[in-house]
């Protein structure tokens, strides 16, 4: 049935579009795109179609944001449920295979604009990532039996989402150090949230850790290049000309790689998060005696 309805959607659309010749990089009041509607609604070949229509005009569409600075997956990550009005007349099966469907849909989405590069990392205003915002609308109500809940409930909405969409999200590129306005990371707020979530802190730490793994990796060897390019003008350099940062990057190069790592290791995650955020500004200005010392 969502297969359904999702093509008959995206053939109404794209004959409207075809059509009337409609303009669609037109924002309505709350900035968004009609990119954004479709987003929010789990319809992704409509996405797709107008991601194809913007790849040369809109080049960065897929990363745009609302007025509050919502992009395409957070929208994902924050209507792919379903509020179900239910009745006596419905069964456990159909009822969840109701919910499955209309999960995917969204997943489905969700994957193809991970597959296209989209940026995990945006935050919105109010500083959550698509990530954030997949964990704090997970629902914690889902393990009361269905009949149980029916029988006190007889016309109730019941919220659903699987942990897919979390899953798909923490193995693209995300960065688990960023922080909403209240200071949690990702890890952060699944832990502080009771009940189902414990399994999902449990999944994130995982992903956490191999993420902090392979960022120590980058950071190194971003480290070495430099020491190595400086290596010839720190020979003719006196010692007493050479600066903190000069002298930093001539024992670095001269340790084991191993014993790198294991010194980038030992800093907590905001000190590693400053580090990371000092490497990347250095990366966009050509290398350099000033930026080299600013880095370090």
């Amino acid at each position: 049935m969502c297969y359904c309805y999702n093509l008959l959607f995206y053939c109404n659309f794209t004959y409207f579009y075809h059509t009337r010749n409609a303009n669609i990089h037109i924002k309505d009041k709350s900035g968004k795109f009609p990119i954004h509607l479709a987003a929010g609604n789990g319809f992704k070949d409509v996405v797709q179609f107008l991601l194809d229509l913007d790849i040369y005009t809109y080049p960065n569409m897929i990363n745009s944001q609302d007025n509050d600075g919502q992009t395409l997956l957070h929208l994902i990550a924050k209507y792919s449920f379903e509020k179900f009005p239910t009745n006596l007349l419905s069964t456990v099966l159909s009822y969840e295979r109701h919910l499955d469907d209309y999960d995917k849909r969204f997943i489905d989405t969700a994957d193809m604009l991970l597959n296209r590069g989209v940026d995990t990392n945006i935050q919105n205003n109010d500083g959550q990532t698509a990530l954030h915002l997949a964990i704090l609308y997970h629902p914690k109500d889902l393990h009361v039996r269905y009949e149980e809940y029916l029988r006190k409930n007889s016309n109730v909405a019941i919220s659903y989402r699987s942990t897919e969409l979390i899953k798909s999200l923490s193995s693209n590129n995300v960065n688990f150090n960023l922080k909403n306005k209240d200071g949690y990371t990702v890890l952060d707020l699944a832990l502080a949230i009771e009940h189902d979530q414990h399994k999902i802190a449990e999944h994130l730490q995982e992903k956490r850790l191999l993420w902090r793994e392979g960022q120590i990796k980058v950071a190194n060897n971003s480290l070495v290049i430099i020491a190595e390019n400086k290596e010839q003008i720190l020979k003719l350099k006196p010692d007493s000309a050479k600066t903190d940062a000069d002298k930093f990057l001539e024992k670095w190069r001269e340790l084991p790689i191993n014993i790198t790592e294991q010194i980038l290791d030992t800093l907590d995650d905001d000190d590693f998060g400053a580090f990371q955020q000092l490497n990347e500004e250095r990366s966009k200005v050509p290398l350099g005696e000033d930026s080299i010392h600013e880095m370090i």
